[in-house]
């Protein structure tokens, strides 16, 4: 990417502090400080916001800015690039979360936008005692300066806590947390408040779908598990955390930006200017000090599954017959299944190197684990099966490298953004129903330069995936346009015209073995 020519600098105001408030569906950068000089951003940072924004936040309808001049706007990616929504001199806040945008005022008022610019703005509230508002999904809270914490119900406000040494709270995923003056940590659980920790040098929490998160004073880093908390950094450098869909980055005091890879950081930019960091479904964004905003796609993300721990340790060698007239080369399906039954269910998978003979209990938990893979997917692979003379290949190829209305790519990601492996069915090239056709699981996706968009750079595309045939190896599955086929790096030799993702599998009760 070229260098950036810097955009004229704000002017200071009063106020010298700079937060990251974490938001259900990403998060939102409040940029309050004072101009900086520019730094040029370099690499694959996009340029998107060159006016100033004093916050924004991220969510599923996209990126949410508040300007210098008080606008709020949707970013559309397109022309217009921003979309004003809202020109209020008295708004000093927003939130967005899913498809919703809300705003706070100075005098406390909440409103919800209804798709309508400018106009179409519906009053929630109008308590001058409210200090902050956070969004989950179709769920919207509000905390007093005295501590209070109230949910929206549709036709009001219903109390959910009194506290006065409660400092922030954050939702996600239907959860709501509350952290307190004392570094004590709570979750909502029915009409109470549960207990989850009592560090007191925890100074804040951030939520994403199901995880929760806690930074210390220190810079260290946890990660909230069903029993305790986990370490995952303690760099004293640390100034503020952000998550989304599963995507974990922090900033530090010198505007180095890190994203949490599952096994350590990895250095996203080092540029001194960055003052705030914020996560989205598709992209982290960064503010910089002068108030210019900056993109990076995600690209590369991993789920927690490793095929060399849980994967099973024998190749597939079963020998199989067709299963509702659909033909495979063993029980693919059945190991895949089973892998992620253990997986799920926290269990050490067996960890025998030799096929289980027919009749075993390993065996008839994978072969029926087989059927319910292809049982259940009958319509999926009963369609790809109709495809004479190959008119529909390149249409049943272009759903794999889809990432919108419902392609096989936007499924694939939805689930992996979650931290869910997910099976896919690998239909094999030609008239269906002939090869062998083979089931697997994904473990991870690399978009590379690809938008899924079905335009440029269709083979930076990488899926991960741990498959029975070859045992803890990780493999990549790539799309190769040329031959409308989809094939392994590590293995060119085994192709498929396309995949679908198996949506419909359910956890089972894997039989507990050596």
């Amino acid at each position: 990417m070229s260098t950036l020519t810097p955009s004229r600098p704000r002017t200071a105001v009063t106020v010298l502090r700079l937060a990251v408030l974490a938001l259900t569906a990403g998060a939102a950068i409040v940029f309050t400080g004072p101009a900086q000089p520019a730094h040029a951003v370099t690499g694959t940072w996009e340029l998107i916001d060159s006016t100033g924004s004093y916050n924004v936040a991220a969510a599923d309808i996209g990126l949410v800015r508040r300007n210098h001049r008080n606008e709020i706007h949707l970013y559309t990616g397109a022309p217009p690039t921003w979309q004003i929504l809202d020109n209020n001199p008295r708004t000093v806040q927003i939130a967005a979360s899913g498809a919703n945008i809300y705003q706070r005022h100075g005098d406390g008022r909440i409103w919800k936008y209804l798709g309508v610019p400018i106009t179409g703005w519906q009053q929630l509230d109008a308590n001058p005692a409210t200090a902050d508002i956070v969004a989950d999904g179709n769920l919207l809270y509000q905390r007093h300066y005295n501590g209070s914490i109230f949910r929206y119900t549709g036709s009001g406000w219903q109390l959910l806590d009194a506290n006065p040494a409660t400092r922030k709270i954050a939702a996600a995923g239907g959860n709501l947390y509350q952290i307190h003056d004392t570094g004590s940590i709570f979750k909502l659980v029915g009409a109470g408040w549960q207990l989850i920790d009592t560090n007191p040098a925890s100074v804040d929490i951030v939520a994403d779908g199901q995880d929760l998160y806690q930074m210390h004073r220190t810079g260290a880093i946890y990660k909230r598990t069903p029993t305790s908390w986990a370490w995952l950094d303690g760099n004293p450098a640390t100034a503020a955390i952000a998550a989304h869909g599963g995507t974990l980055v922090q900033r530090h005091h010198t505007g180095s930006v890190f994203r949490h890879t599952g096994a350590g950081w990895e250095l996203l930019d080092s540029n001194p200017a960055t003052a705030a960091v914020a996560v989205g479904p598709s992209f982290i964004y960064q503010q910089h000090t002068d108030g210019r905003t900056f993109q990076r796609p995600l690209g590369r993300r991993n789920t927690a599954f490793q095929p060399a721990v849980h994967g099973f340790k024998f190749v597939n060698t079963f020998v199989s017959e067709p299963i509702s007239g659909v033909k495979f080369g063993g029980l693919c399906g059945g190991m895949s299944y089973a892998s992620l039954d253990y997986y799920f269910r926290s269990m050490r998978i067996p960890q025998q190197n030799t096929l289980p003979p027919n009749g075993s209990t390993l065996q008839s938990y994978i072969y029926n684990r087989q059927v319910n893979s292809i049982v259940d997917n009958a319509d999926k692979w009963a369609e790809l099966l109709v495809n004479p003379f190959g008119w529909r290949t390149q249409e049943f190829f272009n759903w794999g490298l889809q990432d919108y209305d419902g392609g096989r790519l936007q499924e694939l990601r939805w689930l992996v953004d979650t931290g869910r492996p997910a099976p896919l069915g690998l239909f094999a090239a030609g008239n269906g129903g002939v090869a062998p056709h083979h089931q697997v699981v994904a473990i991870g996706y690399d978009m590379g330069r690809y938008r899924g968009d079905l335009g440029a750079f269709k083979e930076d595309l990488k899926i991960f995936v741990s498959d029975p045939n070859y045992p803890g190896e990780r493999l990549t599955l790539v799309p190769s346009p040329g031959t409308t086929s989809y094939r392994y790096l590590e293995h060119p030799e085994k192709s498929w015209m396309t995949y679908f993702v198996d949506r419909k599998y359910q956890v089972g009760n894997p039989p507990s073995l050596p």
